[in-house]
C-alpha cells in the first residue's frame, strides 16, 4: 500500500466519525469506527515497519 493508501483511509474514517458525532449523536457507532481505526494501525503496522500508527490516529482524529 502507498501513503496515499493511508490517507484515503484515514480520511475515511475520520469523515465517518464526524458524520456520526455532528448528525447521529450515536455514541455506539462512533466508539465502532475507533475501534476501526485502531484495528487498520494494528493490521497496517504489522504489514508496514515503517508505519507511522501515531500519525494515522491523528489522521483519524484520534489522539494517538
Amino acid at each position: 500500500m502507498t501513503r496515499k493508501d493511508y490517507v484515503l483511509i484515514a480520511e475515511t474514517i475520520k469523515g465517518a466519525i464526524q458524520y456520526e458525532q455532528d448528525f447521529n449523536k450515536n455514541q455506539e457507532k462512533v466508539d465502532g469506527f475507533k475501534y476501526l481505526a485502531l484495528t487498520f494501525a494494528s493490521t497496517l503496522g504489522a504489514n508496514n515497519p515503517r508505519f507511522d500508527r501515531a500519525r494515522f490516529l491523528s489522521a483519524c482524529g484520534l489522539e494517538a
